[in-house]
């Protein structure tokens, strides 16, 4: 982006200065994310990123719906390559909602708002 962040509508800013997003962005793996399925309209990616333990990563994931509505997709998260069985601490980075435990066998069923993305981090449990 070339914009003046001084200037910036606030709505804009936000996206552009979320540290989360940028965390992801800036993941010390430097790995690129994957398109892994594409279904409804909605193109759905992943990528390894840290906390790793033995040889298990935490992903982001990423889904941009090209419709002009609001979509709906879901999927379960084995689908996508995240196979851990101890699970995942899912959390939203845009809403910044309460982080839930998901496993690789869960469903999970997401809105993503027309010609909009949602993206989340799937932080891998460690292991005790």
């Amino acid at each position: 982006m070339s914009n003046d962040l001084r200037v910036i509508a606030p709505e804009f800013r936000r996206i552009l200065l979320n540290r989360d997003v940028i965390a992801v962005d800036q993941d010390p793996m430097g790995r690129m994310g994957r398109l892994m399925a594409y279904m409804s309209g909605i193109s759905i990616y992943v990528k390894p990123i840290t906390p790793v333990y033995a040889y298990d990563t935490s992903f982001a994931i990423a889904m941009l719906n090209r419709k002009n509505r609001t979509n709906a997709v879901q999927f379960k998260l084995r689908n996508l390559g995240l196979t851990n069985e101890r699970g995942y601490l899912l959390k939203n980075l845009w809403s910044n909602t309460p982080v839930i435990t998901v496993y690789p066998s869960h469903t999970l069923r997401l809105r993503v708002p027309a010609t909009g993305a949602s993206m989340y981090r799937a932080e891998l449990i460690k292991p005790t």
